[in-house]
């Protein structure tokens, strides 16, 4: 039975050899344990290294997240004081403008109601003059019948001094003068005062009639004349109105463009994350893909599979994967140091497995990385 040689035996002397003293190692085989020896030990310390790297690169990914953590939060921040000072903003626009909207409906309410009784007053007095001017009309054609009788009247008195002229001329002086006395003692003869009190009462009814056609003109342009004033002022102030209207009307689009406008500050989406997860390779599971996306592992994830065994790989991320599925960030601060230091206790039992490997038997030599993680995973 050969002699069985551990790791405590073997001494690294004379530019790399392996002896015993007083005990020279000759056979292939030993070499051959020795040089496996050096790849297993040198396999250590790059695991070694690349749990170092992947710490450290852990630990800036780390710092990383918390930075654009921390500038997210300002942001946040920025933006919710934005949105109070515009909301605030908007507050006293509306209170403003339903102020100044109270204002003028209160004053164009009360002009709106004083024109309206204006009208009123104005369609009143309109009937009463159109009542007065109908009887003065009334009056005027009484005047008019009155002023016939009376031209009718001087006709007839002319007539009959006409004719009694004729008489005169016709020789019958005489005759007449001793039946019925001199000229114009005949009591059928008009007498001249009555004709001019016939005259006068004609010239004074057609100044009356005169004078009252001129007051119903006067009273017809005057309230033709009110009339335009009022509808002038109508017009005015219904333009005015629908002025008001416009202003309200673009008023309310400013505060719904301010609605929409804080609605989206307060509905604001979250910094878009680049998609690495893409880049992850498909053998890994769906449960450890958001432990490398988030913690930015996906570039180390590529680099590792190239040079170790998926299973190792899987392993290292098992052991990273938070147990009890917590998003707080200070306990996946925690969980993930507890996944360091797990990872690096693994490396140090894959070495004393594989001393006590080899303690118990120089025929049993691990042949790659997968029969170590074997061996740590059974002891």
């Amino acid at each position: 039975m050969s002699k069985v040689h551990t790791l405590n035996d073997i001494k690294d002397r004379e530019g790399g050899s392996y002896k015993k003293p007083g005990h020279r190692l000759g056979s292939a085989y030993e070499q051959e344990l020795e040089k496996k020896l050096r790849s297993v030990t040198e396999f250590n310390s790059e695991i070694n290294d690349l749990s170092e790297k992947l710490v450290d690169k852990y630990n800036e990914r780390e710092k990383e997240y918390q930075r654009s953590y921390s500038d997210i939060g300002n942001k946040i921040g920025q933006l919710n004081a934005s949105s109070v000072k515009v909301r605030s903003q908007l507050i006293s626009e509306r209170k403003s403008h339903s102020e100044s909207q109270r204002e003028l409906e209160a004053k164009y309410t009360a002009e709106i109601q004083s024109l309206k009784s204006s009208i009123k007053t104005l369609k009143r007095e309109a009937t009463l003059t159109q009542k007065a001017s109908s009887a003065d009309k009334i009056k005027i054609l009484s005047l008019e019948v009155k002023i016939r009788e009376l031209e009718g009247k001087l006709e007839d008195i002319d007539l009959e001094r006409t004719y009694h002229g004729l008489d005169v001329i016709g020789g019958m002086i005489e005759n007449l003068a001793q039946i019925n006395g001199p000229f114009g003692t005949n009591p059928s003869d008009p007498d001249p005062k009555e004709i001019d009190s016939l005259r006068l009462e004609l010239e004074q009814v057609k100044e009356d009639r005169n004078s009252k056609k001129y007051e119903i003109e006067c009273m017809e342009k005057g309230i033709e004349a009110s009339n335009n004033i009022y509808k002038r002022e109508l017009d005015i102030r219904s333009s005015e109105r629908l002025k008001m209207m416009e202003e309200n009307s673009r008023l309310q689009e400013i505060i719904s463009k301010k609605d929409n406008e804080i609605a989206d500050l307060s509905n604001t989406p979250p910094p878009p994350m680049n998609d690495s997860s893409q880049k992850i390779p498909g053998w890994v599971s769906d449960d450890l893909r958001p432990l490398v996306y988030n913690h930015g592992l996906e570039n180390k994830v590529m680099e590792l599979d190239k040079s170790f065994a998926r299973e190792n790989i899987l392993e290292a991320l098992q052991e990273l994967l938070p147990r009890d599925e917590m998003v707080s960030r200070n306990q996946a601060v925690t969980l993930s140091n507890q996944s360091v230091h797990s990872l690096r206790k693994f490396h140090f039992e894959k070495r004393d497995c594989e001393a006590f490997r080899w303690r118990r038997s120089s025929t049993i030599v691990p042949r790659n990385a997968s029969s170590i993680s074997d061996c740590s995973c059974r002891y």
